[in-house]
């Protein structure tokens, strides 16, 4: 393929890769080639809902980064899972499927982000979807993207259910209705017991096509220019070195890790840094790499008082048992991703908006490990979803085949301290509802010795964990932004024939998890790139969206 020449280059096979890759050779007379670095998401460690917990592991189907050791996380090294597979992070990752609170992209409109509001978005999150549960206003019909709420009615998600609303917490039926506050049960990118990754839903249906090339096992070198304008990719296959040529564009979606080395390896970022690793710069572009954010994740455990959760199938015949249901049926526990309800709720009292996601875990894992407990028990997960730190990608080195240096910044701040201090606070009051009494032994994790702020801040110091929501590293905003990297139509600011479509160009991070917002985003920026007018508003469905910061009923 050395030489040869599409309209479109887009490297990077993951969610927003998909998208586009469907949505741009929709026109026969463009030519498409998805670069992806990864193999194919033809594994069942894919294909089975439950199996994104092996899918995590090694580096088979992750790239498995690392960040530099967090000064304030006691200087521990976290880990930084990314999807090395077609489909990207939407193979490996947990299905949830939230847009964000309405909020989140006004502030993007309103930070210079012309085009990017919630009423902007929403045509797209409906174009994306062919939603399973009720039909409304919010909710699309006849989108790619096969999405329905969990159908687990287990006791301890029903005790949870009921643990929330008895805490104070609104039922939501729907959280990418009218409201995001609440607590409910999750939409779930799971259909037929299969996961819906960004293949199954935009690739599949459109592999046929003669004007798309999707090439597996090629990893982006570089991008060439010819002065300032992108004419192509260099990238390795099967141990060779190739190079393709792009007559229109070349479009990024490598993810919030690669995206920016890719750009980096290519000359574009900041002039001295990188002077330091030898790499001559093409265009000063400081913002490259900065300003990443992501969401914390901590979890608290209890014992269960009966036998009812998913620790008794965590043994060798319970295993078997699941397993084989799952693959002759597609059906059972493994047709799940085991945890299907949560919450949205606001922890500080200056949040203009739900500050806080809750997902519930019928199920006790190891603390930092994804092996069971060997008692029964169940977890939540607390995420703060608006932090003020960031963080920042950088080069290790001028070999692309070498990981870059990843710092999330978590915890920088005293606010985001406080945060997640009251955030655990608000679990504890669900936790001991009414709802759990049934079920609840005491408090394993972190146990009731862990108190007061300074004992919740030397256990998060030892404990706290990634919620794996890396975004922001590419910041979209106005051209004279200088934090920003690509201008309101994903184009890098200062060269031309050059997006980025992916999780990067985030201005700032969704009040969720963040798979949802990249198809949107991708599914606006394919008709910027064809140059078609933005979908209508709908003011029906915009009007009525609630902007309340509280969570209570």
């Amino acid at each position: 393929m050395t030489g040869e020449t599409f309209d479109y280059v887009i490297v990077g096979g993951g969610t927003a890769g998909c998208v586009l890759a469907n949505r741009l050779s929709a026109d026969p007379a463009l030519s498409v080639l998805l670069l992806e670095a990864g193999p194919s998401d033809r594994h069942w460690h894919v294909q089975m809902p439950m199996g994104n917990v092996e899918a995590l592991k090694g580096n088979r189907f992750n790239w498995d980064f690392m960040t530099v050791p967090e000064p304030h996380l006691d200087g521990r090294r976290m880990s930084c899972p990314r999807g090395r597979v077609l489909g990207g992070s939407s193979s490996i990752n947990g299905m949830v499927h939230v847009r964000g609170h309405k909020r989140d992209f006004d502030d993007w409109s309103d930070s210079g982000c012309s085009g990017w509001s919630y009423e902007e978005l929403l045509p797209y999150f409906r174009r994306s979807e062919t939603y399973g549960g009720q039909i409304s206003s919010y909710r699309g019909a006849e989108g790619p993207l096969e999405i329905a709420p969990g159908q687990d009615k287990s006791p301890l998600n029903l005790a949870f259910l009921t643990a929330g609303a008895e805490a104070g917490l609104a039922e939501n039926s729907d959280f990418n209705g009218a409201r995001q506050d609440g607590v409910g049960t999750y939409d779930l990118a799971i259909k037929d017991g299969r996961r819906v990754n960004g293949v199954r839903a935009y690739l599949d249906p459109v592999r046929e096509r003669s004007n798309l090339t999707i090439l597996t096992g090629a990893r982006a070198q570089r991008i060439l220019f010819n002065g300032h304008r992108a004419t192509g990719v260099a990238y390795r296959h099967r141990d060779a070195d190739r190079t393709c040529r792009a007559g229109r564009e070349v479009i990024v979606s490598a993810g919030s890790i690669h995206s920016p080395q890719l750009l980096m390896l290519s000359g574009v970022g900041d002039a001295a840094h990188l002077e330091d690793h030898g790499i001559a710069s093409r265009h000063h572009l400081p913002a490259v790499g900065a300003g990443l954010q992501n969401h914390i994740d901590i979890y608290m455990q209890y014992h269960c008082s009966k036998p009812v959760t998913l620790n008794g199938k965590a043994g060798p015949l319970g295993r078997l048992m699941i397993g084989a249901e799952w693959f002759l049926n597609k059906s059972g526990v493994c047709a799940s991703n085991g945890f299907e309800v949560g919450a949205f709720l606001t922890a500080l009292d200056d949040s203009d908006r739900p500050d806080t996601q809750i997902i519930f875990f019928p199920v006790a894992f190891e603390p930092g490990s994804f092996d069971v407990r060997p008692w029964h028990g169940y977890q939540f997960h607390v995420g703060t979803q608006k932090p003020e730190g960031r963080g920042w990608v950088r080069l290790a080195s001028a070999d692309p085949a070498k990981p870059p240096l990843i710092h999330f910044n978590f915890l920088a701040t005293e606010r985001d301290r406080r945060h997640i201090r009251a955030a655990m606070r608000r679990v504890r009051d669900i936790a001991h509802a009414p709802g759990f009494d049934t079920y609840r032994g005491r408090e394993a994790f972190p146990g009731d010795s862990v108190k007061t702020d300074s004992e919740i801040d030397e256990w998060l110091a030892a404990f706290a964990d990634t919620a794996y929501h890396p975004c922001c590293t590419c910041r979209m905003g106005s051209p004279d932004e200088p934090q920003a990297v690509v201008d309101p139509a994903c184009r890098v600011i200062g060269l031309d024939a050059l997006r980025i479509v992916d999780a990067s160009v985030m201005p700032t991070l969704v009040n969720s998890n963040p798979n949802a917002s990249v198809v949107a985003i991708a599914e606006k920026a394919a008709d910027m790139i064809l140059d078609k007018s933005p979908l209508a508003i709908d003011e029906q469905a915009t009007h009525g969206q609630n902007t309340s910061g509280s969570a209570q009923s």
